[in-house]
């Protein structure tokens, strides 16, 4: 019984692949598989010899395919008259790449907004270091100012201790 079953088993599966292989799918059948598979389908549907190149039937599917995709994205329409909404087309797409071709090449030349840019934060490197500049001359001023009061304080110091000899050695004030 068993060898019964393997063997119908292996007769229906042989059987099926040469179903399988010779069934010649129509591309409307591959719908979902992308057209390499469409492709694919027809090349095998005329290896008989009979016609010869599918060029023009890939070429017809490929542009009815593109239509289609372009058609999802909304190329080619300019505006929608019933809701007043604009999509944008493929000549403002292109002056959209052009434009960001333009930004490119001045970021290249540092040109444009990133010249601006780079002048700015130069700039503001000048003023830093011009800031630590003068950060330094005011600590170097506040230095002096210190050893100026220092001075002066010891000159306070030695006048007065002038002052008190002289008053020690005048006549009549106990000396």
């Amino acid at each position: 019984m068993i060898k019964l079953l393997s063997a119908t088993a292996a007769i229906t599966l042989g059987a099926g692949i040469a179903v399988a292989q010779t069934t010649t799918e129509t591309p409307e059948a591959a719908v979902g598989t992308g057209i390499g598979a469409d492709v694919s389908v027809m090349a095998k549907a005329q290896r008989d010899g009979e016609s010869r190149g599918i060029g023009a039937e890939v070429s017809a599917m490929a542009q009815a395919r593109n239509a289609v995709r372009a058609e999802q994205r909304g190329d080619d329409v300019a505006e929608d008259a019933e809701d007043g909404t604009e999509t944008r087309g493929k000549a403002a797409l292109a002056a959209d790449v052009a434009a960001a071709r333009g930004e490119n090449r001045a970021v290249r030349g540092n040109a444009g907004a990133v010249a601006d840019l780079r002048a700015a934060r130069t700039g503001a490197a000048d003023a830093r270091a011009t800031g630590t500049a003068a950060r330094e001359s005011a600590a170097s001023v506040r230095t002096a100012a210190m050893d100026a009061r220092a001075n002066a304080s010891a000159v306070r110091d030695a006048a007065k201790a002038i002052r008190e000899t002289v008053q020690a050695v005048r006549p009549g004030r106990g000396g």
